[in-house]
């Protein structure tokens, strides 16, 4: 056996020792999800982020309870209305935005709840004399980022998640929890069950771009295409800019 051919298979066993040694040092994931927008700190905020709105939400319920039973509060009047989104704004709105700011498309958006009552409703009038708030069910880490390939921005989505009002016989159905990422880094909340706004899935605006092409005819699919990107920057120049 020569000493040159002995050299080339010592050469060749170290190298595959070297490279399983790398492969041990940075093993692989399973569940990693790669992302160049949202990381692992942009998931805990947006999980902190709806755990604040959910501690807030259950302390307007609260008082709006207090204020009904002192009579501060009559729920069977067009007042209370007005009555309830200030409370809602001072209570859960305010707050929200003092610690996230610009975590909210704009200021004009309202709370999430419905009246209540604890009495039968002969024929439909009923005497309310509570909310109901929505709570929801989700897992931080089922998530998934979807990000468009033709408007360039991604969006975070919590899949899987759930909601109802908390008081009741409603069904869980669907909740839309997700967020923009504007390039300054704040999150931005474009839809969740506890703020009523206009909501944005920038999975639609694909689809919605993509069935231009067998909506309408040939001859029109350009103009068409066109003047739907102009809408869709329109309403994302409400925004910051974003990643």
């Amino acid at each position: 056996m020569s000493k040159g051919f002995v050299i080339s298979v010592l050469s060749i066993v170290l190298l595959l020792i070297v490279t399983g040694c790398k492969q041990e040092e940075n093993p692989t994931k399973e569940n990693e999800k790669p992302d160049t927008v949202f990381r692992e700190e942009d998931i805990n905020k947006a999980s902190e982020m709806i755990a604040l709105l959910e501690d807030k939400m259950l302390e307007f319920q609260k008082k709006v309870t207090k204020s009904v039973e002192s009579g501060e509060i009559e729920l069977n009047n067009d007042a209370s209305k007005d009555a309830l989104n200030d409370m809602a704004d001072d209570i859960v709105l305010t707050p929200f935005l003092e610690k996230y700011p610009n975590s909210l498309k704009d200021e004009d958006v309202i709370v999430s709840f419905e009246s209540t009552t604890s009495e039968p409703c002969p024929f439909g009038n009923c005497t309310y004399d509570g909310i109901a708030v929505p709570e929801i069910y989700y897992e931080k880490s089922n998530y998934s980022v979807y990000t468009s390939k033709e408007f360039k921005i991604s969006q975070l989505i919590f899949t899987d998640a759930t909601s109802k009002f908390n008081t009741g016989n409603d069904e869980e159905e669907k909740a839309h929890i997700r967020f923009l990422k504007s390039k300054s880094g704040n999150l931005i909340l474009t839809s969740n069950p506890f703020i009523v706004n206009d909501s944005l899935y920038i999975d639609e605006l694909d689809e919605e771009f993509l069935s231009i092409k067998s909506d309408v005819p040939e001859s029109e699919i350009e103009t068409e295409e066109k003047a739907f990107r102009q809408e869709v920057e329109d309403v994302l120049a409400e925004y910051p800019p974003l990643q």
